[in-house]
């Protein structure tokens, strides 16, 4: 029981004002998986790592957040013409990237799918020693943040349908 931390904003992660206080019980970390696989296949854990350090020197327990789909998938795998990609406009005033065409691949497609089970094998076999991980997020269904969500306006909607959405893919959209 107590406070969680939302992730550190400043450069050299927690400060010592959160990480000394005894009323945060814990410390929000992770990132966007184009942060830890640049190159496919190459994971770079070391922002997260000195961030897990202080955590465990200071007591603090850890939610460990990979932020790993829609806009948040890297480079490497968007370009791969093999595939399945969405295009929709950010409708969202409070994104940063608010009325630009944006792309992401669709949820199903079984190249995104392969390499989305590589980084959650990948990351609890590097993470699997820390024991005050106490919660793992690595979600889904989404397109410009972490939050379970996907574009919906009445054009993306036959625009999924048209790239293949069915609900016998289990994602309803409706």
């Amino acid at each position: 029981k107590g406070i969680f931390s939302m992730r550190a904003a400043e450069p050299n992660g927690f400060p010592d004002l959160i990480l000394n206080d005894p009323r945060i019980v814990g410390l929000n970390l992770g990132g966007s998986w184009a942060d830890f696989e640049t190159t496919e296949g190459v994971y770079d854990w070391s922002s997260v790592d000195s961030e897990l350090v202080k955590a465990e020197a200071h007591g603090k327990k850890v939610l460990l957040r990979i932020v790993s789909g829609g806009i948040n998938v890297p480079g490497w795998l968007l370009a791969n013409p093999n595939v399945q990609t969405f295009t929709f406009i950010d409708d969202n005033p409070y994104h940063s990237t608010y009325g630009q065409e944006l792309t992401i691949p669709v949820f199903w497609d079984p190249i995104f799918l392969a390499k989305k089970i590589a980084l959650i094998q990948a990351a609890g076999a590097h993470f699997a020693g820390h024991s005050n991980i106490e919660v793992v997020a690595c979600s889904f269904a989404n397109a410009t943040s972490g939050d379970w969500g996907i574009p919906d306006e009445p054009e993306d909607i036959e625009n999924w349908r048209a790239a293949g959405l069915r609900t016998s893919l289990n994602l309803y959209i409706d």
